[in-house]
């Protein structure tokens, strides 16, 4: 048979496994059978107060680390914890004197010191911040989080130079964390060092590779950068990572107008294909992908795409007037005359007509160098 002592242990670690899969009442149960067999195991006491902290039943997770320091008044964890509570509940005077409690009987407690400058972080005091913080990095040199919380100190200073050294500090303590990376490519990019936030944020896809929105951001600055074909590999690559997410393609459509606006056709159509190819495309995608491809007298391939928008959306003018330049444009003259002469008369909205907007698609192929002598004899019929 276990000996009373041990038969307690083995109900606490049995507590500790049910309190890890967030099975509450499995491990009060066993931590109460622990107290039950062992009623002074004063870790047992500070173990049911975590639970209830969790639970946010405050005054019970108060009363269970209190009776832990009854049985044992140097339990410096119990101490800590009454502070966390008191940290949580923003009573910052009662935390800032347990965590201290918690040091003055273990002078090497780090995450006492730690959370003692989170506190003084919250209350912008920085100079205390710093001195609890380093004395953490003093007792645990490898803790990256010491580091990074003495950033956000000389952040909140607006002092970026040592922002800067104490998140590559980090970094150096955990170079597999990829938060650290984006965090310095996101002040280089506020400073428009644009090849020093490139660089960290590429180290952060390093670290990890399925890191969608890094991946964005990187795009977005070779998109300022005006270049295309590198801004297209990142978007390209969010969109593998999570081909379903509809602010990446909101995003590409915005770069694939703006293309078209500037006569980058090409650019314009390779971005209108990716939205295809993932199944993301709407009715209004095929008619600008078709429009792009009569701009760069792919007529063929603008019927294609302009007919299956049309599939999607049958009576969308927009498409019904592109699909007519392509037919014409394509030599199909019969089937262009039906669509333009069906739609005569039409209001596309209050202030535009069929009429003006055949007329306007007229002048812009003209404009790329796309001519044909039936665009005069259309717009005769029209009027």
């Amino acid at each position: 048979r276990i000996n009373p002592k041990g038969e307690s242990v083995y109900y606490n670690n049995i507590g500790t496994v049910y309190e890890n899969l967030n099975q509450t009442d499995s491990a009060l149960y066993y931590y109460r059978e622990a107290i039950r067999i062992n009623p002074k195991y004063e870790s047992v006491y500070s173990n049911i107060g975590t639970v209830y902290k969790n639970l946010k039943q405050t005054d019970s997770a108060l009363y269970y680390y209190r009776k832990a320091i009854r049985i044992n008044s140097k339990y410096e964890a119990a101490y800590y914890r009454i502070g966390a509570v008191y940290d949580n509940l923003k009573q910052t005077d009662s935390a800032l004197y347990y965590y201290r409690q918690a040091i003055r009987i273990n002078p090497k407690y780090e995450n006492a010191y730690f959370s003692i400058g989170t506190v003084y972080l919250g209350l912008k005091k920085s100079d205390s911040a710093l001195y609890y913080f380093h004395e953490a990095i003093r007792i645990n040199p490898k803790n990256e989080f010491n580091f990074y919380f003495i950033g956000l100190v000389y952040k909140s200073l607006n002092q970026t130079d040592s922002l800067l050294y104490y998140y590559k500090e980090a970094i150096r303590m955990n170079p597999k964390d990829k938060s650290f990376y984006n965090y310095i490519g996101e002040i280089y990019n506020n400073l428009n060092q644009t090849d020093s936030a490139l660089y960290y944020y590429k180290e952060a896809i390093h670290t990890n590779p399925k890191d969608e929105s890094t991946c964005k951001r990187i795009g977005e600055i070779y998109a300022d950068l005006k270049q295309t074909d590198s801004a297209l590999y990142y978007y390209n690559k969010a969109i593998r990572i999570n081909p379903k997410n509809e602010d990446t393609y909101e995003v590409l459509r915005s770069w694939a107008s703006k293309f078209s606006e500037l006569g980058k056709c090409k650019e314009s159509i390779s971005i209108f294909q990716t939205l295809i190819s993932n199944d993301m495309a709407d009715a209004g995608d095929y008619n600008k992908i078709g429009w792009n491809y009569l701009l760069t007298k792919q007529f063929s391939m603008s019927v294609k795409y302009l007919e299956k928008g049309e599939l999607i959306d049958e009576n969308n003018l927009y498409i019904k007037s592109n699909l007519a330049h392509a037919y014409l444009l394509k030599g199909e003259i019969e089937k262009a005359k039906s669509i333009y002469k069906k739609y005569k008369g039409k209001m596309i909205y209050s202030s535009m007509s069929w009429t003006q907007m055949v007329e306007g698609g007229f002048k812009t192929l003209r404009k790329y160098g796309i001519e044909s002598v039936y665009f005069d004899e259309i717009l005769k019929l029209l009027k």
